[in-house]
């Protein structure tokens, strides 16, 4: 969608709908059949578009699409929507969402608009609560700062609440800006990095206990978000960017406590 002569975005926009299985959510859930349609899965791909409008303006070109989402395995859950691309001229694209659930049962982990950029941009720096992941009723340990993760960090993937910007780079300091001005997740997939912009979010599962506050699959409501982002190359790091986020070379090394044993 952006390229700015570096590929940023290899695949999406994907609907979030779930979030990565834990052993908690597995014990809790998955291996009982009456909660089998409980949780949805992680993201949602290969909607059906009932319409499409492009319209042209002076500085920008918006495409709005009408989408509906099947849900894997159930396809008569649906989530309905609309979702418009604004392309503007400067390298901005800003992202607007509107989606409604059809026959839903059970409940989304998350719910937003998320895409999965290369493994490549491994740095992660954002202006927002950190450093640890955050979700209702588990976000006491953080506070509102400017952060920078390795995606195999022990605390990279999660939810990021509070979030006003989210920079990934590689390690040349090429990559892409997103600003938010709310949750932004992060997962480790094979395919990438899958990177979620969230409108709503359910609790964490705790050992057999359900997420104390849960969004409804079957609420009408739905749910709304807006996002931009930004390709970055190398000489895009003016004042801003370096005075905000600093260094674009500097690049902070995991914290991975547990990758050695105590006797190697």
């Amino acid at each position: 969608m952006v390229s700015n002569n570096y590929s940023i975005i290899t695949q999406g926009m994907f609907l979030r709908t779930g979030r990565k299985s834990t052993l908690s959510s597995w014990l809790c859930v998955e291996n009982k059949k009456e909660n089998a349609d409980y949780i949805w899965p992680s993201y949602l791909k290969d909607p059906e578009v009932l319409s499409k409008d492009v319209s042209t303006y002076n500085d920008s070109i918006k495409i709005t699409e009408k989408l509906r989402f099947k849900r894997t395995g159930m396809e008569n859950q649906l989530v309905e929507g609309e979702i418009a691309y604004s392309l503007y001229k400067d390298g901005w694209v800003k992202v607007e969402y509107d989606f409604t659930p059809v026959n839903g049962t059970g409940v989304f982990l998350e719910a937003g608009i998320c895409f999965i950029i290369p493994k490549e941009l491994s740095q992660m720096r954002w202006v927002g609560d950190g450093p640890y992941p955050s979700y209702p009723d588990k976000d006491k340990l953080n506070e509102f700062g400017i952060y920078q993760l390795a995606n195999e960090d022990l605390y990279y993937q999660g939810n990021k609440k509070n979030v006003d910007a989210a920079l990934f780079t590689n390690k040349l300091g090429r990559g892409l800006l997103v600003v938010v001005n709310g949750n932004v997740a992060v997962e480790n997939i094979p395919e990438g990095i899958l990177v979620s912009c969230n409108a709503l979010l359910s609790s964490r599962f705790n050992k057999k206990t359900k997420p104390l506050h849960e969004i409804s699959a079957g609420d009408s409501n739905g749910f709304k978000g807006k996002f931009s982002f930004r390709a970055i190359e190398e000489n895009d790091w003016n004042g801003f960017l370096y005075n905000v986020f600093g260094n674009p070379l500097k690049n902070v090394k995991p914290f991975k406590p547990f990758y050695y044993s105590y006797d190697q």
